[in-house]
Order: structure tokens, then C-alpha cells, then sequence
């Protein structure tokens, strides 16, 4: 739980389940290494949940024969029938684009973090399975049949606030014509 007005951190643990298991109350702060930045306002995403077709991400093709896109994560506001929210889009688009590919074609999908940097020493303990940085992220393929390394769909790369990543995709010329999600 993040207390703004006092800028601290919070941790939340079950009572009796302290760090050496022993019977104790919930902790009530862990300092911070920096305030928490004021919210600023961030655009409005376009909601495509309602779209009768999806947008699809457009790809360039390049003189060497390759497509390159750039997708950029961002913070924006939602507006839903319970209020007005803030969260992440791809695109200022609430699902993101459709990312369309065919077989035998190399693709350059540059992912930008446009999110705000989180305050040094929250960024999570970087255990598997365990909280990451809130500001991370990274992309992921599903079905796909293509390296697991980076720079194509390795699912360890870590793309922090502002930095960018260029993944590379190598289609086979066999692979099936979807990823059967």
C-alpha cells in the first residue's frame, strides 16, 4: 500500500507471519529513498473494447526486406461505467494493437517505457514470481515458434522507464498460421 501524503511505503503482511515467522504486527513504514512525485495528468485512452474491428500495430518494411513498428507503453486514464481510472495502454489503446505477422518475414518491434521512473529502492525484489518494478516491462510472444533469446522473445528482458528495446522476430518459412490463442 503506497501512503502519498506521508510519501512512505507500506508493507502489508498477515499478522503472525513476520520475516522470521515469528508473531508479530504488521510493520507500519519502510522509508523511502525519494518523495513520490506528484500525478500529472495523462491523455485518455482510446477504448477499443466496443471497436467492431481491433487496430492493428502497421508495420514499415525497410530497405533490407524487414518490418519495424514501434509500440510505446504509457500511462493514460480510462473512463469505464464505475469511473475514471488510471492504467498502462500500449498505444493509448485499451487492448492494445493487434500484432499481425506472416511466416518467412523478419519483424523489428521496438517497445518504448514511456512510464515515470518509481522512486529509487521500490522497485521490487526481483525474486521469480515475486513484485518487479511497477515501471518495467518487457513483451512477450505466445505460440510463436522463434528464439527464446534476446534480442527475439526472451522473456527475461527488462525494458525500464524510459528505455527501449528493438525485439527481432524471425518468422520460419513452416510456421503454422496462427498462434492458436
Amino acid at each position: 500500500m503506497v501512503d502519498h501524503d506521508n510519501a512512505r511505503v507500506v508493507r502489508m503482511y498477515e499478522y503472525g507471519k513476520g520475516p522470521k515467522g515469528e508473531v508479530t504486527a504488521p510493520p507500519t513504514a519502510a522509508p523511502t529513498a525519494a518523495p513520490f512525485a506528484q500525478p500529472v495528468e495523462v491523455p485518455e485512452a482510446q477504448n477499443c473494447f466496443n471497436a467492431m474491428q481491433m487496430p492493428e500495430l502497421e508495420w514499415t518494411r525497410g530497405d533490407d526486406g524487414s518490418f519495424s513498428a514501434d509500440l510505446v507503453m504509457g500511462a493514460v486514464s480510462l473512463t469505464t461505467a464505475n469511473g475514471k481510472m488510471r492504467t498502462r495502454a500500449y498505444n493509448g489503446m485499451i487492448p492494445g494493437p493487434v500484432i499481425r505477422m506472416k511466416a518467412c518475414n523478419t519483424y523489428k518491434l521496438t517497445v518504448h517505457n514511456d512510464l515515470a521512473a518509481w522512486p529509487a529502492g521500490n522497485n521490487g525484489n526481483g525474486a521469480i514470481n515475486g513484485m518487479m518494478g511497477p515501471t518495467m516491462t518487457n513483451m512477450h510472444t505466445h505460440g510463436l515458434h522463434i528464439s527464446g533469446e534476446a534480442p527475439s522473445d526472451d522473456v527475461f528482458t527488462v525494458i525500464d522507464a524510459g528505455d527501449a528495446f528493438e525485439y527481432t522476430y524471425t518468422l520460419p518459412c513452416d510456421h503454422v498460421s496462427s498462434t492458436a490463442w
